[in-house]
């Protein structure tokens, strides 16, 4: 006695089972993948704004730690020059080259700050990063401006524009109140 088989020979899909399977998958991967340009556009300006909230921080700082130093006046914060970024000493870390130069003024002028990382020698052992290893890391233009609205205070206003070169429309703005207390 001979066993039939319970499958049939012609069980699978049809061609036009498989054709439209194909159209769902594909229609699904083409949506995902219109959605990667929207999340890396989102992500590069979440980077802008942190990089411009970290820069603004830094400078509003630096002025209220100048009203603490004996050798800067109130009338002195006008020609006041931030303190720079931590920049290569003693071949302790990686922190940003040229960081002299990246003091910031407070004259109205849209000014550009770049930053480069650079790594100091030895830092990182024998097989660590070479001393003429740099990273280019960011770079945005600011500008930084005051009113005096009273003769003890003073206003700080920092608007930031991500990147070196494009428009100067719709920067980060930033503000900052400074007290003269009159020690």
């Amino acid at each position: 006695m001979m066993h039939q088989s319970s499958i049939d020979p012609r069980a699978g899909f049809s061609l036009v089972e498989t054709a439209l399977a194909m159209l769902v998958a594909s229609v699904g991967l083409s949506a995902v993948l219109a959605l990667l340009p929207t999340a890396m556009d989102q992500a590069k300006r979440a980077s802008d704004e942190t990089y411009a909230a970290f820069f603004a921080d830094a400078v509003f700082n630096s002025f209220h730690a100048a009203l603490w130093d004996t050798n800067v006046s109130w009338a002195g914060l006008a020609t006041y020059e931030t303190i720079p970024p931590v920049t290569l000493t003693g071949g302790q870390d990686v922190f940003w080259k040229n960081s002299s130069e990246m003091t910031v003024r407070m004259d109205g002028l849209i000014r550009t700050q770049k930053f480069v990382a650079g790594s100091a020698p030895g830092k990182w052992g024998s097989g660590g990063l070479p001393a003429s290893w740099e990273q280019y890391d960011h770079a945005f233009r600011y500008r930084l401006s005051s009113t005096q609205p009273s003769a003890r205070r003073r206003a700080l206003l920092l608007e930031v524009w991500p990147g070196e070169f494009g428009q100067t429309n719709n920067p980060y703005r930033f503000a900052t109140e400074l007290i003269n207390h009159g020690f």
